[in-house]
């Protein structure tokens, strides 16, 4: 059984009626939007004169001039706020006034056997509650619409003035990172992160804790990883934590894995190059409905006496699959770790 909601702007659209006979107040709430949107307008400004003439450079009548122009900033600023949450809630509990009135001569013209059908609790939360929830709401999304909107086309403005061709970049670049994002988010339940652990038939419940924290120091590569991301971060590794915290990602290990079957699942399997053809048709075949697989490895850093380039799983599964129609093999030049790593990759 579903049930049917009205359309919510013939609702707003009523309760705008309502405020028509206070179009003065509502107009002084306008402007007061509009003119703590140009407060913030100027504060953003403001950001280049106090870091180039205040700090880098400092003139000494900057150190006079930057604090009084803060300062009146903050006054406007503060002084538009009073004035529109002030304009706004004398609009809106006027409209509660109004629209009580209304509910109580309806009442007063009903037939006396509609009364019997109504209680008393709700022709008092009628009175009460109902009016003054929806009237709070028609109040809280004005402000929102009109305030948010103003500051968003300052903030661009803003932006148009420092780089026109930074600003259309992003205007068309986050909007298509936010259609992958999405995108992604709908298509994996989570990430599924694993790699070979030296001694893989060995069994790892002798190190306390979960299995993701038994996991953990094997996995340093992954978060090694997005600490180089965030590096330029004023935080790094509260970066790190809060990206370890909202994303669905989970720490596997290969021990455990045989009988697993992953669904909708993002598998990353790091340091492939120490696996062999066995082993990754084990984990390959856990991969479920709309899952994917990433197979990250190189050939000239295989670590283990039993492997060789040739015998490795990594270039088995090169192999194997580059007639696959869904699969894709990608190769890196260089060592981006260090002019170090590389030097001793070649030769040792």
């Amino acid at each position: 059984m579903s049930s049917k909601h009205a359309p919510v702007w013939p609702i707003y659209k009523r309760l705008l009626g309502y405020t028509r006979a206070y179009w003065g107040m509502m107009v002084a709430a306008v402007i007061a939007m509009a003119v703590e949107s140009v407060a913030g307008y100027h504060f953003t400004k403001l950001m280049e004169p106090l870091v180039n003439r205040g700090f880098v450079n400092p003139e000494p009548k900057m150190a006079v001039i930057l604090p009084l122009t803060i300062l009146g900033l903050f006054l406007m600023r503060s002084a538009a706020t009073w004035v529109s949450d002030y304009a706004l809630a004398k609009t809106g509990r006027s409209v509660v006034r109004d629209l009580r009135e209304q509910v109580l001569a309806k009442y007063l013209h009903l037939p006396s056997s509609h009364f019997d059908t109504e209680s008393t609790p709700v022709m008092v939360s009628r009175l009460n509650f109902d009016t003054e929830q929806v009237t709070q709401a028609s109040a809280d999304a004005l402000k929102t619409v009109v305030a948010d909107t103003l500051t968003i086309i300052a903030m661009l403005a803003v932006m148009l003035q420092m780089s026109v061709k930074v600003t259309v970049a992003m205007l068309v670049v986050v909007p298509m990172i936010g259609v992958i994002v999405s995108y992604v988010g709908k298509r994996y339940r989570r990430i599924i992160a694993t790699r070979s652990v030296q001694g893989l038939d060995e069994d790892i419940g002798f190190l306390p804790g979960t299995e993701a924290e038994k996991m953990e120091p094997w996995l340093g590569a992954i978060t090694d990883n997005l600490e180089a991301l965030h590096m330029d971060d004023e935080n790094t590794h509260g970066s790190v934590d809060y990206i370890l915290q909202k994303v669905p990602l989970q720490f596997k290990s290969l021990n455990y894995i045989r009988g697993r079957s992953f669904q909708q699942s993002l598998i990353l399997i790091d340091e492939c190059q120490n696996l062999t053809p066995h082993q990754m048709k084990t984990i390959i075949t856990r991969a479920g409905a709309g899952s994917k697989v990433v197979c990250l490895g190189n050939l000239a850093q295989i670590d283990t006496p039993y492997l060789s380039a040739t015998s490795s799983g990594l270039t088995y599964l090169t192999e194997r699959f580059k007639d696959f129609p869904h699969g894709v093999h990608v190769t890196l030049q260089g060592v981006p770790r260090s002019v170090l790593a590389e030097y001793a990759e070649a030769h040792m």
